[in-house]
């Protein structure tokens, strides 16, 4: 089936318009104060301690990997033209992609997957750095667009986009050109730092989709070992959610405890839900709860007989 994208302006979430302000804000902030710094102070201006960096492990400027991804740039680069297309482009795809994916999952778990992606590529970036011995800056937020893209791909792997406003092509075929074309111009010529860096955010995108929020790859190749990621995410789910919202509490166990009533009302509530809108319309803890109330339920059968 055919869909075709289009963005939808003036509907733009609210911290999505704070995200894309403060990348501004601090990129043009960083450029503009680095001459300021380097030519009249004679120390390194904000893009030196902002960005990416080995001054990270060597001078532990432990607030890299989460700068760096709101500053643009690099040492003694200042603001420039490529630098302002860069920012404009990164604003737009944020805007386009990052609003559709936070309304379809809600403003914290978006938040949680752009900020883990960046910083785990942040890491692994870092990691690659000390291996290879390579001192470079690396500055942006393109990993944690890049998950963002990527997991957008996984809800809308059949979306039609305009390829340079002209060639319509699927978002999965564009995808897997984005990915084609990270690995051909790294590899060529041998930035592996580079490589890591977005490959780390691509793939946190898709793990975080798969374990988070049980969504298949955008490519059908991948589906069988997407089910069984899911699957384990669900487990690892269910064995490690806690129940906090009852205020009736097991004195032998001091676990939280729901009245039947409660339960009864949960599952009615979850069977209209299902009629209404299908199964998959549940989220993983409403699935977490049926499945308790379910297991308490055939543990007081088999006590009862």
């Amino acid at each position: 089936m055919y869909t075709q994208y289009q963005a939808t302006p003036g509907r733009t979430p609210r911290p999505i318009k704070l995200l894309i302000a403060s990348i501004c804000l601090a990129t043009l902030g960083a450029g503009l104060l680095e001459a300021f710094f380097v030519r009249l102070l004679h120390l390194p201006g904000p893009q030196t301690f902002l960005t990416l960096s080995p001054l990270a492990i060597t001078h532990f400027l432990i607030w890299q990997p989460v700068t760096y991804l709101f500053v643009h740039g690099g040492p003694n680069q200042g603001l420039s033209f490529g630098l302002l297309i860069e920012l404009a482009f990164h604003a737009y795809l944020l805007w386009a992609m990052g609003s559709t994916v936070l309304e379809q999952v809600g403003t914290k778990p978006f938040l949680r997957m752009y900020f883990l992606s960046g910083i785990l590529a942040g890491i692994l970036t870092l990691i690659t750095m000390m291996l290879t011995g390579s001192y470079a800056f690396i500055g942006g937020c393109t990993p944690a667009l890049l998950a963002t893209l990527f997991v957008w791909t996984m809800l809308l792997p059949d979306a039609i986009l305009l390829l340079f406003f002209i060639l319509p092509i699927k978002a999965k075929w564009l995808m897997a050109g984005i990915v084609g074309a990270i690995l051909l111009v790294n590899l060529s010529h041998g930035d592996f730092v580079s490589l890591v860096n977005y490959l780390a955010g691509i793939g946190c995108g898709y793990f975080y989709g798969l374990l988070a929020w049980e969504l298949r790859g955008p490519f059908e190749c991948t589906h069988t070992f997407d089910r069984r990621m899911i699957h384990y995410g669900i487990s690892w789910r269910y064995r490690f959610q806690q129940v906090t919202s009852s205020k009736i509490f097991d004195i032998r166990t001091g676990k939280a405890q729901r009245s039947r009533a409660d339960d009864d009302a949960f599952v009615d509530a979850m069977l209209d839900k299902i009629a209404k809108h299908g199964q998959r319309s549940l989220s993983w803890r409403e699935r977490w709860r049926l499945a308790k109330i379910s297991k308490r339920k055939s543990k007081h059968s088999r006590n009862k007989l």
